[in-house]
């Protein structure tokens, strides 16, 4: 079996094991969060369904907004994707940020295989998804600012906020920076990728059957075409910066819909505050998603910026039913439709 026929082999089978992992990981999420059904079933009884509605459809237009970001990321990248195929494709990664242990890292997995699997290349799938991170770091940057201010004039930014703060900084500029590094030495990014892959087959045993030569050398010269030709169609990166900056006023505007539905309009200010801390809890959390990390952010926020704290603990987990709890269930069914072919 030559080279290339034993990589696509590879790359089936493990979209086959993705697949196959779904069910147990939907059950597991579903089983850590039961406490959480309970308190949103309390919740859900007294607020008004009008709302609920309202927040119902901000949360369609999040997932066709967000797809629409993963459109223009790839288009940067040089490929054509339908919208309705980057939905997709932005469904099965929120799923697997959202079910498994390893967060971002799983999410990018099932995205990456996916993609493979509707003939969008490893390589180009693997810098869509870091790229998207980048887009969205940048739009939520003037968030966290206004959110951090209005903490910090209330005497309100706690020691856990402030690190939490200070780990999303870091990772985001290290983020930031290879994402640069890349576009503008493309040649040295690549090479790069080749000498750390060399280090990990010598390192670690097991993975010297994934990292073999001749594949890390095909996925480089892969990265350096597409790190070149996104370097000359840098001016296509305004339509994904735009859809990212909308994501975070549909997230904010999701965010009011709740308070309102259960009788409670907040100041924009307290708004962009509770949702700035509930956001970077999200990223930093050791939890898939920052499940039970969030929420309680987010309450002990509200709380401290005058909220009721029985109303602020019921916006936090309406909440998260529309930004961690729906998204599960469809990326879920997303992946289910996308069966992949056998090897």
């Amino acid at each position: 079996m030559n080279t290339p026929r034993r990589i696509q082999t590879s790359s089936s089978w493990i979209r086959r094991i993705l697949w196959l992992a779904a069910p147990p990981a939907l059950f597991l999420a579903v089983l850590f969060r039961i406490a959480d059904a309970d308190a949103l079933w309390t919740t859900l009884v007294p607020a008004a369904p009008e709302w609920l509605l309202a927040a119902a459809l901000l949360a369609v237009a999040f997932a066709v907004n967000q797809g629409a970001l993963y459109q223009g990321v790839f288009a940067v990248l040089g490929e054509d994707v339908k919208l309705g195929q980057a939905v997709s494709l932005s469904l099965v990664m929120a799923f697997g940020s959202l079910a498994l242990p390893g967060g971002t890292a799983a999410g990018i997995a099932y995205f990456v295989s996916a993609a493979n699997g509707r003939g969008i290349g490893s390589s180009r799938a693997l810098l869509a998804s870091l790229a998207y991170y980048l887009f969205e770091y940048v739009a939520l940057l003037p968030v966290l600012l206004i959110g951090v201010a209005v903490l910090r004039l209330r005497h309100d930014l706690s020691p856990a906020s402030l690190a939490a703060l200070a780990v999303f900084y870091g990772i985001a500029l290290g983020a930031a920076g290879l994402m640069v590094w890349g576009f503008v030495r493309p040649e040295q990014a690549t090479r790069r990728l080749m000498v750390s892959a060399a280090w990990l087959r010598r390192t670690v045993r097991w993975m010297r059957r994934f990292l073999a030569a001749p594949a890390v050398a095909r996925f480089a010269d892969e990265i350096q075409e597409i790190l070149v030709l996104a370097r000359a169609g840098s001016a296509r990166a305004l339509r994904p910066l735009l859809h990212a900056a909308l994501l975070q006023v549909i997230a904010l505007a999701l965010l009011d819909a709740v308070f309102v539905a259960l009788g409670v309009r907040l100041p924009p200010p307290v708004l962009i505050a509770g949702y700035a801390v509930g956001t970077i809890f999200m990223l930093v959390s050791i939890t898939p998603s920052g499940a039970g990390i969030v929420e309680g952010a987010m309450t002990v926020t509200f709380a401290s910026l005058g909220v009721p704290l029985e109303t602020a603990a019921s916006a936090a987990v309406l909440y998260r039913l529309y930004t961690c709890w729906l998204p599960l269930i469809a990326g879920f069914l997303t992946l289910r439709l996308m069966r992949p072919a056998r090897a």
